[in-house]
């Protein structure tokens, strides 16, 4: 899997380094122009949807990220208000959802990050797609290489629709979500498995290294499957090989990481639209499934 391959690469590359050279490396990092950066999504759940607006800043200026305040933020013809307590946080009504099928429009007017005087518009498009009908969740214990990896891998079985479609894994124990960063997204397209039944595909897991993931009587585990776009997709991938290591170590970046956002002066980020299915079970006994491979 993706996740787990990602980890095994940065757990040896730093096991390597510290009998590696220690010199010192000074870099120096030219100053860029501002640019916005747009984080937002809206879901087929019920509830606040966001659109986030912060503004880049010099790699070592070892300060966060700058809110973009008093922006007017349209999804559709839907007007967001800016959050009283957080700075450049945008947000739908509560009784706001997304309606699989439709695609949704994001207009970003009244900022100027390049502080001419003149308000830049900027704006992105993203699509709700169709999601797998899910009919069943089984947890699995399971060890690899003669017990070196345990963890417990969410089996899905689900009927996939005829048309192309990509997901995103996502798992919650509990109320706690565990996968709440990019790299610990589990990301599948339907290439091999189109228009038909899966029976049984590991598609998220739960190590046993990592105590607030260890499954104990009780726990109520739920998998959380989103369809999202084919752009989105290739977003998480450009996203997650730049935030890997690098091979040479001090190799620059492939290349610049995709963004659905145009207008303005060069914006970065991501708007996304996609539908949500959710398949929970409690767990009598972790151990009541085991593979050892």
């Amino acid at each position: 899997m993706k996740k787990i391959t990602f980890r095994l690469i940065l757990a040896a590359a730093t096991a390597i380094l510290p009998g590696a050279c220690t010199e010192q490396v000074s870099v120096d990092l030219d100053s860029t122009y501002t640019r916005l950066v747009v984080d937002g999504q809206i879901t087929t759940d019920t509830t606040r949807h966001y659109v986030k607006l912060t503004q880049t800043m010099d790699y070592f200026s070892n300060q966060p990220a700058q809110p973009v305040t008093g922006a007017k933020v349209m999804i559709n013809d839907h007007r967001l208000r800016e959050n009283d307590t957080i700075p450049g946080l945008y947000q739908t009504d509560p009784d706001f959802f997304g309606v699989i099928g439709r695609t949704y429009h994001l207009s970003i007017d009244r900022v100027d990050i390049d502080a001419d005087g003149h308000s830049e518009h900027y704006q992105a498009t993203s699509r709700i797609n169709s999601i797998a009908r899910v009919d069943s969740l089984e947890l699995v214990y399971q060890e690899f290489a003669g017990g070196i990896m345990k963890m417990w891998g969410l089996e899905l079985f689900a009927q996939d629709p005829p048309e192309e479609n990509y997901y995103l894994f996502k798992v919650h124990k509990n109320d706690t979500l565990l996968t709440d960063t990019i790299d610990e997204y589990v990301i599948q397209e339907d290439m091999t498995f189109n228009g038909n039944y899966v029976p049984g595909v590991m598609v998220q897991s739960l190590e046993k290294s990592k105590k607030d993931e260890v499954v104990r009587p009780g726990d109520v585990i739920t998998l959380e499957a989103n369809g999202i776009t084919q752009e989105y997709y290739k977003y998480i991938i450009e996203l997650t090989n730049e935030a890997g290591p690098s091979n040479p170590l001090f190799s620059g970046p492939r290349a610049n990481v995709r963004t659905n956002i145009s207008g303005g002066n060069g914006p970065v980020g991501f708007f996304r639209a996609y539908s949500i299915t959710r398949l929970s079970l409690r767990v009598d006994d972790p151990y009541e499934k085991v593979k050892k491979w």
